[in-house]
Order: structure tokens, then C-alpha cells, then sequence
């Protein structure tokens, strides 16, 4: 007799019917490419976490790409960041040539320890790359008081903290706003909001989202759909050499739905959990909280 031993996953894409649903109407509107739906998600993700901007893309590991290339990052510069993470982290580093320098981890959140970024700052540390690891938000604070300090950028790993959220300035605000210069997410599908894959970079920085969205495109000037909408001819042009990281508009109308009220845990239901695990887990002054089952290091102090 054959035993069947049980599986348990890692994590299972949280999809139903009105995803379908929502695919099917990016399908049959006979535009699946990046469009109008891809420009819906921007606006509601940016409205999520208060973000300015929201730049959508094919991943986040291309997001992280954009992120670097359009802080200037390149061949011999170097990024501080950290090995505890998904490959991906120090990938995009290598994708610019530039170096990622590894400072350790704090053994109670797993997330960067602050006290090792200054010493790890040479002549060539370009960036600071910081990783909200799991979800549970790193100690932002002193590091971007350094980074101001010092003349850095600090890009947000943000992979995993899709509806995380931070206590600054006496009150809750979610990852993405974002307090760094940029912030990155996925919708890998053992994130909490999935579109199959994609990513999607957030940035107070207008000219930032101008250059993600250049290089998103192979460079190109006029966007399709304002070429496909003009009743004239509209020829573009290709100032850079780019890339194509853009996310269609299937992905992102199911991008939509997840992210509809419906979905995402909010104000009352979140609150309740904080309310519980403050009684279990709070030490030295760091709230923890619980968000669909994940425990998430949340409270930092304000940085000016």
C-alpha cells in the first residue's frame, strides 16, 4: 500500500472567481498589453500607501534594476545592503556593475542592524538598500537620518511589506509612501496582493517616476497608447538605451481586484490584532503586530 504523505505549501496565491473576472474583462476590452488598466493600478496602489507616485512593472526585481539606474548607480559604485534576503537583492545591485557591500542583521527582527551602515560607507557607496524582510519593517529611521547625513539615496526592498505598516509621526501610515527615496514591491504569488508576477516602484520624486517609466519602455518617448489614441501620426523616439519591465493590462486588472477593499485587511481588523498582541509582544518600546498571520515590527521613532 502506497502512503501519500501531505504537502504543506509555503505560501498558495490567494485567486478566485473575480480575479478570473477581472482578467477576462482586460481580455475581451482588446487591450492586454500595458494600457489602461496598468494606469488604473498605479493610481489605486499609489492611493493605498499615499504614495505621489506609483510606477508599475514586470517585477520586483526589475523594479529594483529601475530604481538603481535612476539614482545613478553604476560599474564600481557600491550599495549597501544586506545577504539575508531573496537573491534578487544583491542581483539588481550586480545588473547596475556595481558592488553590494553586506552588513549583518539584527538577530531579533532579521532586518538590517543601523549601527553597521556608517561603517560600512566608503568613497564609492552610491545607494543604501534596505529590506523590510518578511514584511516586518526595518529600523528606517536612523538609517535614512544617516543616509540625509551622508548624502545618500536609500531605496525600500519593499518585496514583502505590501500593507505593512509603520508608526511615524504619532500614526500608522503604510510602507510605500515611502520615507526613503524609493520603495519596491512584488506581486510574486506568495505575496499578499498577486498578480502572477509584477512589481511596482513608489517615489515622492517626480522625476524619478518619469525616468522609471522611460526606461520601463525601451525608452520610448510617446507611450503606446497615447500613439494608438492620437488621430494624427506620432512618432516617438529612443533618447537611452532601456529595457522592456513593463506589466500588462491582464496582470494588472487582477492587480486591481486584489487590491480592492474587499481584500486587504484595513483599519478595524488590523487594529484588533494589534490590540491582541500588544499584551504578548512588546518589548523594549517595539510594537508587534499581526497582519493575515504574519508578525510584523512596525513602531519606529520619527525621524526629522
Amino acid at each position: 500500500m502506497t502512503k501519500t504523505t501531505a504537502i504543506i505549501p509555503v505560501a498558495r496565491p490567494w485567486l478566485d472567481e473575480r480575479d478570473a473576472e477581472a482578467a477576462r474583462r482586460a481580455i475581451l476590452s482588446g487591450w492586454v498589453t500595458q494600457g489602461p488598466e496598468v494606469a488604473a493600478f498605479e493610481r489605486e496602489f499609489a492611493d493605498a500607501v499615499s504614495a505621489p507616485h506609483a510606477c508599475a512593472v514586470s517585477s520586483c526585481t526589475t523594479a529594483l534594476h529601475l530604481a538603481l539606474l535612476a539614482l545613478g548607480v553604476g560599474p564600481g559604485d557600491e550599495v549597501i545592503t544586506v545577504s539575508h534576503s531573496f537573491i534578487a537583492t544583491a542581483n539588481a545591485v550586480r545588473c547596475c556593475g556595481a558592488i553590494p557591500v553586506f552588513v549583518d542583521v539584527t538577530p531579533d527582527t532579521f532586518n538590517i542592524d543601523p549601527s553597521l551602515v556608517e561603517p560600512a560607507i566608503s568613497d564609492r557607496t552610491r545607494a543604501v538598500l534596505v529590506v523590510h524582510q518578511l514584511g516586518m519593517p526595518c529600523e528606517l529611521a536612523p538609517i535614512l537620518a544617516l543616509a540625509q547625513r551622508r548624502g545618500l539615496p536609500v531605496i525600500e526592498d519593499a518585496a514583502c511589506a505590501i500593507g505593512s505598516e509603520i508608526f511615524w509621526d504619532g500614526r500608522w501610515e503604510r510602507v510605500g509612501r515611502p520615507r526613503a527615496d524609493i520603495a519596491c514591491f512584488s506581486f510574486h504569488p506568495r505575496k499578499l496582493l498577486s498578480t502572477g508576477d509584477g512589481g511596482m516602484l513608489t517615489t515622492r520624486s517626480p522625476k524619478l517616476d518619469a525616468t522609471f517609466r522611460l526606461l520601463r519602455q525601451h525608452g520610448m518617448t510617446v507611450p503606446d497608447t497615447v500613439r494608438h489614441a492620437s488621430s494624427q501620426v506620432v512618432f516617438e523616439q529612443y533618447s537611452v538605451q532601456a529595457f522592456n519591465y513593463r506589466m500588462t493590462d491582464i496582470q494588472a486588472a487582477i492587480g486591481r481586484e486584489q487590491l480592492s477593499p474587499r481584500r486587504i485587511v484595513h483599519g478595524a481588523d488590523s487594529r484588533a490584532a494589534v490590540n491582541l498582541q500588544r499584551q504578548r509582544c512588546t518589548e523594549d518600546g517595539q510594537v508587534m503586530r499581526v497582519v493575515r498571520g504574519a508578525i510584523q515590527r512596525i513602531e519606529h521613532p520619527s525621524v526629522a
